[in-house]
């Protein structure tokens, strides 16, 4: 479903490590492809025809791709998936951080479920804690929010309760697509579940988060984001611990 646009070029992101394997960003968008789609460009069938959707900020911080975003989450939930939302926050991409909270907040009445970093929680809130940020980000909708916290792995929250998970100690190469490996395998999880989320107990939601941990610190130990995805099988060795 992918389309091509001859008059945008392809938005780049070049991204610079430092010795601890931390990022920072910066983007030739002006503007890319990825902020041109428009609602008239959506494949309904697709949208009305997948179990999980997931989005991120990133196509929110220009129009038409924000509208364009916005209805797709829109089509995909009438339809009955599970709507995933990360607001991945990316100061350059956007006017000032007051319009960046502002955005990335709108999205959120439509999630399900939520990823969100340490550091974007505590933006988007305003609190003092990470427990205090999941208590607000629930009460605007979404049954789950899952905080990363880098190494020291994530804090699970529904309104049944928070449960912390502990990350896997590794050396760090590269921390580019931790929270995308993370999530995504989170997501793998769910989607091998029969259950609905609000079916789901706290622990069985911390026995995904612990899966995608253990893909998180595969990824972390190797150079680039796609690269270093890990296989099934090498995450089911980590969690037994053979690696």
């Amino acid at each position: 479903a992918v389309i091509e646009d001859p008059d945008y070029f392809t938005t780049l992101a070049f991204v610079a490590i430092d010795e601890s394997g931390e990022r920072e960003f910066s983007f030739a968008r002006k503007p890319g492809a990825d902020t041109q789609l428009t609602k008239e460009e959506l494949d309904q069938r697709l949208l009305s025809d997948c179990r999980i959707f997931h989005f991120g900020s990133l196509s929110l911080t220009n129009e038409p791709a924000r509208e364009t975003t916005m209805e797709a989450a829109t089509i995909a939930k009438g339809a009955g998936a599970v709507i995933s939302y990360d607001p991945n926050y990316r100061a350059s991409l956007w006017k000032d951080e007051k319009t960046a909270v502002e955005g990335m907040k709108s999205a959120i009445p439509l999630a399900d479920v939520m990823k969100v970093s340490d550091e974007e929680c505590l933006l988007m809130t305003g609190a003092a804690t990470y427990e205090e940020a999941a208590d607000q980000l629930l009460a605007m909708g979404p049954k789950l929010v899952a905080v990363t916290l880098g190494g020291d792995g994530v804090l699970v929250a529904t309104k049944e309760g928070k449960q912390r998970v502990q990350g896997f100690k590794v050396p760090v190469v590269d921390t580019t697509g931790a929270g995308d490996s993370f999530w995504g395998s989170f997501l793998y999880k769910l989607s091998q579940s029969d259950k609905r989320i609000d079916e789901l107990t706290l622990e069985e939601l911390a026995e995904y988060a612990r899966f995608g941990n253990a893909a998180a610190s595969i990824c972390v130990e190797k150079k680039g984001a796609i690269p270093a995805m890990p296989k099934l099988t090498q995450v089911e060795e980590r969690l037994e611990g053979k690696k």
